[in-house]
């Protein structure tokens, strides 16, 4: 009779000949199941679709992240103020300059509604849902903001944006940088961030809508001339970039 055990395939079968006990299929770690760790697991109930969640730093290497850009960011604006104090010149030629006239009110109402978006979409996250990853990813994405408008009025230091109109000097607040923020609209940019978030929370209906509300807040920061058109111009190529001007490409907080 022949041994029972000859049928198995051959790396079931011990050198004495003696079989191996089957592999449980029922407790073998299925890939379609693996759990990711704690630090990076989605978080079901908030319905998530996060883009390689494996890939997202801790919280607390992420908050590192957003203060360590945050403070380089002020301490290389005051320097590069400085260097355009000692030779200053007068604000670039901007075509919407000439067609978008000079609102002294768009400067306190850009501030307040940009800062009412983003803390209403953060606080709502972190607090209410509980959305630790959502949260992380778009802090994550202010504080590669915060490097990449670094990098670019430390190399190339624009004049002052503000214009004499009417005989006055428009004010910028307090949340629109120095003379020299430049190069790209952080307000635009954060704005963004908050707005493809708040669309995946139902806040926002629809992309159009989103894109609607982002034009109009775009020619405010223009009208209060805080900015050069060209800082919203590369504000939006940004948003694009990290991918949160579109909608289905990176959808993190949105129904499945």
């Amino acid at each position: 009779m022949k041994d029972p055990n000859s049928y198995l395939p051959s790396p079931l079968r011990t050198s004495s000949g003696d079989s191996c006990t089957p592999l449980n299929t029922t407790t073998a770690p299925q890939l379609s199941s693996y759990q990711l760790p704690p630090s990076t697991h989605i978080t079901p109930t908030a319905g998530s679709v996060y883009p390689y969640p494996f890939l997202l730093p801790s919280l607390s290497n992420v908050i590192l992240l957003f203060t360590s850009a945050g403070i380089v960011y002020l301490i290389t604006m005051s320097l590069t103020d400085r260097v355009h104090a000692l030779n200053p010149r007068p604000p670039l030629h901007d075509f919407l300059y000439l067609k978008v006239p000079y609102l002294p009110f768009a400067v306190a109402a850009c501030d307040v509604f940009a800062t009412l978006v983003i803390f209403s979409v953060a606080g709502y996250l972190y607090f209410v849902l509980g959305d630790v990853p959502a949260f992380r990813w778009g802090l994550l994405d202010l504080a590669v903001g915060k490097v990449f408008s670094t990098t670019l009025h430390c190399f190339t230091v624009l004049p002052d944006s503000r214009t004499v109109v009417g005989g006055q000097t428009p004010v910028i607040g307090p949340l629109m940088g120095g003379a020299t923020d430049r190069l790209m609209s952080n307000h635009v940019f954060e704005l963004g961030v908050a707005l493809h978030i708040a669309q995946g929370l139902g806040w926002v209906r629809t992309t159009p809508e989103r894109v609607a509300i982002m034009a109009l807040f775009s020619l405010g920061i223009v009208a209060s001339r805080g900015h050069y058109t060209v800082d919203v111009v590369l504000a939006w190529w940004w948003l694009a970039v990290v991918g949160r001007l579109g909608f289905k490409r990176r959808q993190e907080v949105g129904k499945e």
